[in-house]
């Protein structure tokens, strides 16, 4: 990608910087600490909760951990119906995203080729 995309020309009349060798030098980005803090606050938002949840189904007062909760899903009324459709409706969403994105992006793709 990187070989398809265009430099910019250096400013007229400033010549680009040099290295001590006489290398030219690209200029360097200072790293961006406010980049790992975002990232660092919205991983938080989404692993927090889940954790929480869990933590709540397994931990029992007064009787530690157990992981009954999990072992009685497979076994519950309805649990297979209920799988299926969500698979089903899954699968459908899938079908129907694909149907309309890809000729929009097809026509956009030789619209722009012209």
């Amino acid at each position: 990608m990187a070989a398809l995309t265009p430099t910019a020309p250096a400013a007229p009349g400033q010549a680009p910087r040099r290295a001590p060798g006489g290398a030219a030098v690209r200029g360097r980005r200072r790293p961006r600490v406010w980049r790992g803090g975002v990232l660092t606050l919205a991983g938080l938002y989404f692993v927090v909760p889940l954790l929480s949840s869990f933590v709540f189904t397994v931990h029992i007062p007064n009787q530690g951990v157990s992981f009954a909760a999990y072992t009685g899903i497979l076994s519950a009324d309805g649990f297979v119906q209920s799988l299926l459709l969500s698979l089903g409706l899954a699968a459908a969403t899938i079908a129907l995203a694909l149907l309309l994105a890809v000729p929009a992006l097809v026509a956009v793709r030789r619209a722009a080729g012209r």
